[in-house]
């Protein structure tokens, strides 16, 4: 199937070929979209601006569940300006010139992908893709590939939009000394959450709990120097045992933060990280805040 988009009017069309297009009524909501290898930098490949005739690829969507975040859709590619001949669009009148039972227009035009031939080991090997532009965009995972009577593959996403929303953090809460310390880390982990891949977001989260569980040693040791996680987590062992939860969830992140390294994964046959355990581990940042009191869950 093509897509051909009309940038005067807005309008889009639909055919098997451009030779016997016919009007979409509703216009439908069509999305730009990358599908990137790297998934430290999903959204490597999204455009800049919003505008369809750029894009090199989109994605039409069909159906959207707002309570699971289930999104279901086409994607097509590319295929330059082409002539189409259509009959008229129900959404609007023809600004250009008719022929017999139509009208001919030189549009935009995008071809359907089969998406299975960019996703080889799914369902295996889960893959993300990126919808939106850079300023402005979501990541979504593969949940479902299936192919419909008109011969066009039917993908299911999943937003990963849902992944471990931090709690609200209570800045008067936090140590005078080290606020600023944890609220910058805060921020580099917030701001990486929907931008960057399983990885990434495991090293903030680890970075995160190193500063909060330091900045609550030191409240009562404040010549304490710090040092690494593990250290940290024997000593919130040992010294705040009212604190049970949180140094497990500490050590949950740095078990994780391990298994990122190549040399543990060939040691140990450590599969790699996911987007689950990256959840896991800001659930665990979370938990490790609402106990101290530093923060609320919404």
């Amino acid at each position: 199937m093509h897509l051909g988009f009309d940038q005067i009017t807005g309008l889009f069309y639909e055919g098997r070929t451009t030779k016997n297009g016919h009007g979409l009524h509703p216009t439908p909501v069509i999305t730009p979209a990358s599908f990137s290898s790297d998934i430290n930098n999903p959204l490597n490949g999204l455009p800049d601006g919003p505008f369809i005739d750029d894009q090199k690829i989109i994605f039409r969507e069909d159906s959207f569940d707002p309570v699971t975040k289930i999104r279901r859709g086409r994607f097509y590619s590319s295929s330059n300006q082409q002539q189409w001949h259509s009959t008229p669009h129900p959404g609007g009148e023809y600004r250009l010139k008719t022929t017999i039972g139509g009208a001919a227009m030189t549009l935009p035009t995008f071809q359907n992908v089969k998406v299975s031939g960019s996703f080889p080991e799914f369902p295996r090997k889960q893959y993300t893709i990126a919808l939106g532009s850079v300023a402005a965009s979501t990541l979504w995972t593969v949940v479902g590939i299936e192919m419909i009577s008109s011969g066009e593959e039917l993908v299911t996403l999943r937003a990963r939009s849902t992944m471990g929303a931090l709690p609200e953090l209570l800045e008067h809460h936090l140590p005078n000394n080290e606020r600023n310390v944890v609220l910058q880390a805060v921020e580099k982990l917030s701001n990486d959450l929907y931008r960057s891949g399983p990885e990434s977001i495991v090293d903030h989260c680890r970075d995160l709990a190193e500063h909060v569980l330091r900045a609550k040693i030191r409240l009562s040791s404040p010549a304490f120097s710090g040092g690494e996680l593990s250290s940290l987590v024997d000593i919130f062992k040992t010294s705040f045992k009212d604190f049970r939860n949180i140094p497990n969830c500490a050590e949950s992140i740095r078990i994780h933060h391990q298994r990122r390294k190549t040399a543990i994964q060939d040691k140990t046959s450590a599969r790699p990280l996911m987007a689950q355990d990256a959840e896991l581990c800001v659930y665990c940042i979370g938990s490790i805040l609402v106990d101290l009191g530093w923060a609320r869950w919404l």
